[in-house]
């Protein structure tokens, strides 16, 4: 996810090498904007809060045993201690923003993925139903957090929700059993309660990522401009990794 900037401390007695978190390269311009979706101030200013995250975390592991983890590694070892939530919470937070925008694309006209789209109208009937449900999903979050589609273990489909930085890399930390969040899945396979879940597809429901261009009520607005500007090609390569 993340390229690894490496910083040399040398000495006559100690040579030592510190890996640092950088920013990944995105496929298009911030200052271009995303049409409907971001205009350039809010994706510019989207971006530049993700890497004050990204400074902030890279302080906070100086010397201390998580300087060298990758944001996973980071991410899977603090996820259930909560004497290290804020650690969890900006690496997540990186994580899921940096996944967020590898999502999308400059082009509305995204060709969906074959073989995503057959599984799509497998699992959820249609991929009209497959929107429907991803948005109403996002919209039942009453606050900030991600809406995912994921896969799991048993290669079933699901629209899970997380709160404020959770992950669905762990997956104590989404809200798949909380009723007011929670949609049933059609498939059959999906009263298998997963151990591991493999993201396709995020979207940002925080409100810093909507609110300058949608309004406090365009939440749904900004959901369906979402849909326009994924990159349905990087989502289908995601599967079965």
């Amino acid at each position: 996810m993340f390229s690894r900037r490496l910083l040399r401390n040398t000495s006559f007695f100690t040579h030592t090498i510190r890996q640092i978190h950088t920013p990944h390269p995105l496929a298009f311009e911030p200052q271009k904007g995303l049409g409907q979706l971001f205009k350039p101030e809010s994706l510019t200013n989207f971006y530049e809060h993700h890497n004050r995250l990204i400074e902030k975390l890279n302080a906070l592991v100086a010397d201390t045993e998580y300087e060298d983890d990758s944001l996973r590694v980071l991410i899977q070892k603090t996820a259930q201690l909560p004497e290290k939530a804020q650690l969890f919470n900006y690496a997540s937070q990186i994580w899921n923003n940096d996944f967020f925008l590898q999502s999308l694309s400059d082009d509305s006209e995204s060709q969906r993925d074959a073989v995503l789209t057959d599984r799509l109208k497998k699992e959820f009937g249609s991929q009209e139903n497959f929107d429907t449900q991803f948005i109403n999903s996002a919209l039942a979050i009453f606050g900030s957090g991600w809406t995912w589609l994921a896969e799991t273990e048993y290669q079933v489909l699901r629209v899970i929700n997380s709160y404020n930085a959770g992950t669905v890399l762990d997956t104590t930390r989404t809200q798949e059993n909380d009723l007011n969040t929670s949609i049933p899945n059609p498939s059959a396979g999906a009263q298998l309660q997963p151990t591991k879940l493999n993201p396709l597809l995020s979207v940002c429901v925080w409100e810093h990522a909507y609110l300058r261009d949608h309004g406090i009520d365009g939440r749904e607005r900004y959901l369906k401009a979402f849909l326009q500007h994924v990159n349905w090609g990087v989502v289908g390569k995601r599967m079965g990794l």
